[in-house]
């Protein structure tokens, strides 16, 4: 019997396929971490003599925001997701909507799915509605793949439909930023550059006065009001009221 060898990896393949456990396992599906298993350690074994034997121990995604504890997903219904996916198959399942007491059964067709902070919502059409909605996962139960193939909106891109989703949801046009600083909470800014056109100026009295072209939105708020006392914005109007 022939005997095929699996190709030895570098050491930079393998420590990449490492980062990609480390950060990505709770996004893959289960069937595909466990069939990646003896990849996985074939990369353990590639690196365990070299000086990146530890890299993606020693590597960290940190939030920029409020990091919140991400909500309870049932293994099965998160496994059927994935499948019905890769399949392009009808799912059935029971929704709870938010702030409802009771779930309703809905056949749903699979688009895709997109992460937001700690939550996962599966992108999809509802019986035989086309219009695209978002379910959170974790309200999702009972759940089984169906043999009816999905049947998409015409002409639906998920990645174009994720690029006008964020913009619908956040952005709302870019602005003139001007914002007065502490010269302590601006210094980061001087690393970290909000925008390419920033400019930073001295006005006295320990202040900075910020001039950005920014986009704004939900991001941007929330970022001026971390700063507390320690941000006086100046225009646009309505951002500053």
């Amino acid at each position: 019997a022939d005997i095929q060898l699996t190709p030895r990896l570098s050491p930079s393949q393998a420590v990449a396929l490492l980062l990609s456990q480390a950060h990505l396992k709770n996004f893959m599906p289960d069937f595909l971490l466990k069939e990646l298993a003896t990849v996985f350690a074939s990369a353990e074994q590639e690196v365990a003599s070299t000086g990146w034997k530890d890299w993606h121990k020693r590597t960290a995604i940190l939030p920029t925001s409020m990091p919140l504890l991400a909500p309870r997903l049932n293994a099965d219904v998160l496994d059927h997701v994935h499948s019905a996916l890769a399949l392009r198959r009808c799912l059935s399942g029971h929704y709870r909507s938010r702030g409802s007491d009771s779930a309703r059964e809905l056949t749903i067709h699979p688009l895709g799915l997109v992460v937001r902070g700690s939550t996962q919502y599966l992108v999809c059409t509802l019986r035989d509605y086309q219009d695209v909605r978002q379910i959170a996962l974790h309200r999702l139960s009972h759940t089984r793949v169906l043999d009816a193939p999905i049947n998409p909106p015409g002409g639906f891109d998920f990645g174009k439909y994720v690029a006008s989703s964020a913009s619908k949801y956040w952005a709302q046009g870019r602005i003139r930023l001007i914002a007065r600083f502490t010269a302590e909470a601006a210094g980061h800014l001087r690393e970290t550059p909000v925008s390419k056109d920033q400019e930073l100026v001295e006005i006295g009295n320990d202040e900075v006065e910020l001039r950005a072209t920014v986009e704004r939105d939900d991001t941007l708020r929330w970022w001026l009001l971390g700063f507390g006392s320690q941000v006086e914005v100046l225009a646009p109007k309505e951002l500053r009221e």
